[in-house]
């Protein structure tokens, strides 16, 4: 669950990364990969997979807090009228590169998670 988990997450991160959903995926990802590793004990194996869990909360933490610091204005919503959100300004070309390499990094450790992959540095 924590592997499949971290790889949704990793999507969300990528397609959605201000929506609110991502902060409520990354906390919910994190109180799973808690419950496996109190249920089954920590596995060697799924230490790619914890660091993935960790990075995706704390990526999602930086982002809500980006949010919250943007200003709020009036927008209208088809179906729902007009209302008050937060309204971020555009993200850069480094942010998007930086989310890329991000849903990269985290599909190869969770690979390796997986055993799909070797350790590159053998053991």
């Amino acid at each position: 669950m924590t592997v499949f988990g971290a790889a949704a997450m990793a999507v969300v991160t990528l397609l959605a990364p201000l929506s609110r959903g991502r902060l409520v995926a990354a906390w919910v990802l994190l109180g799973t990969a808690v419950a496996a590793v109190v249920i089954a004990g920590p596995d060697e194996r799924m230490y790619p997979a914890y660091a993935v869990v960790l990075v995706q909360v704390i990526a999602a933490w930086l982002s809500s807090r980006r949010v919250r610091a943007a200003p709020r204005m009036s927008v209208w919503r088809k179906g729902t009228g007009r209302g008050e959100e937060h309204v971020t300004a555009p993200a850069s070309s480094w942010r998007l590169v930086g989310r890329v390499a991000l849903f990269l990094i985290s599909l190869v450790l969770l690979a390796l998670a997986l055993g799909l992959l070797t350790w590159p540095l053998g053991q």
